[in-house]
């Protein structure tokens, strides 16, 4: 849990089996009220936006305001709230005139013991406002710390987007003028390779083997891919559009096409995951309607439709902590094992629902409560 205030941050989780709301400390007799003690609520540090469970902690990312600096700091917690300690400073930001008003909220990604720290900055120095970016790299066995860019920290350096990772390497985006590049860095030789995809993709790409990726291109209707070593793209998929109606003002039926728009794609070893915004579809003989709300579209790797999710009776079907509606994004889901992990949220609740795989790919999916936190945005 992140309290969107400066001094009042803290770690709460939902406790599945019983449905209580809990502060992530387990000392006896701890009031959580912010004291050093308190590994829930510790004030010695402003807490960022940045956390990730790994090898079965909880890594977290922080800044520890001194008179002279601003400590970028990277902690561990443990997941039973005994203990939380820091693994390293991972930047020093020196004030010198400059006074930090907030910090960018772009997520960081751990993989192979490394973990991918995006910096965002925003300030100002003197009179002039600025925003200053970067990113961090940190052994998590070593405690080395790296940086993307020649300057750690900077205003110069273009932001580091939809983060990711698949075998010895990282992948990111970020936005050269009009054009969105995705990046490839090398965790063995810190080499950076540019990936040349079609006008068009704006970030929304999946890493589906050692070979090749899928991406979303122009108004998201196409589903394509690209190759490693032969930089061959190529538009796989069209993505639906229905053809609508609707009756003008002299009684005359009116058809159109209506292109739907998907917002994310995802891959696991069979199949590709393609989620579209809500549609609403309407028969053109009977006038019924359907709505579809936040669709989810699989297809096998031979880019054929095995079946389809339609999330809006799946909703109202979920138990929850408190009643509301829930909504999906898309960039939550997960697979570990043979299950299916969907972030949900609503009514200031976060969720982790899952399912098995298996149940998915029916089209019918029975989710099963895993995980959920109150968010306050402010306090």
């Amino acid at each position: 849990k992140d309290i969107r205030g400066y001094e009042d941050r803290l770690y709460r989780y939902l406790d599945k089996e019983t449905g209580n709301d809990m502060y992530l400390c387990n000392k006896p007799e701890c009031k959580h009220d912010g004291n050093p003690f308190c590994v829930a609520t510790n004030k010695n540090y402003r807490v960022l936006d940045q956390n990730y469970i790994y090898d079965g902690r909880l890594i977290v990312a922080g800044i520890d305001e001194t008179d002279t600096n601003y400590e970028f700091k990277l902690m561990e917690l443990a997941l039973d709230g005994s203990e939380a300690s820091e693994i390293c400073t991972y930047y020093r930001l020196v004030k010198d005139g400059f006074v930090v008003t907030n910090y960018g909220g772009y997520k960081m990604y751990i993989h192979r013991d490394k973990a991918f720290l995006p910096m965002n900055v925003i300030g100002t120095s003197g009179m002039e406002d600025t925003e200053r970016f970067g990113v961090a790299i940190v052994d998590l066995k070593t405690y080395e710390v790296s940086y993307l860019d020649e300057e750690p920290l900077s205003k110069e350096n273009i932001p580091t987007t939809d983060i990711t990772a698949y075998g010895d390497y990282f992948y990111y985006c970020r936005k050269e003028g009009k054009k969105t590049v995705l990046y490839r860095y090398s965790l063995t030789d810190k080499t950076i390779m540019a990936h040349n995809l079609m006008v068009g993709f704006q970030g929304k790409y999946a890493v589906a083997d050692e070979e090749h990726i899928v991406y979303l291109k122009g108004a998201a209707r196409n589903l394509c891919t690209y190759h490693y070593e032969t930089g061959e793209n190529k538009e796989a998929l069209p993505l639906r559009s229905a053809r609508m109606h609707y009756e003008d003002l002299y009684g005359n039926t009116v058809y159109y096409e209506e292109e739907y728009e998907a917002i994310a794609v995802s891959a696991d070893e069979d199949y590709y995951y393609v989620a579209e915004v809500s549609v609403v579809f309407r028969d053109e003989e009977t006038g019924e309607v359907e709505e579809k709300y936040s669709c989810i579209n699989i297809y096998n790797r031979d880019f054929e439709k095995v079946t389809e999710v339609n999330m809006a009776p799946l909703l109202d079907d979920i138990p929850r902590a408190e009643e509301g509606a829930l909504y999906v994004t898309h960039e939550g889901m997960q697979y570990i094992g043979d299950r299916v992990y969907w972030q949900f949220f609503g009514q200031g609740w976060h969720y982790w629902y899952s399912c098995t795989r298996s149940d998915f790919l029916t089209g019918n999916p029975k989710f099963e409560l895993e995980y959920g936190v109150k968010i306050n945005q402010w306090n």
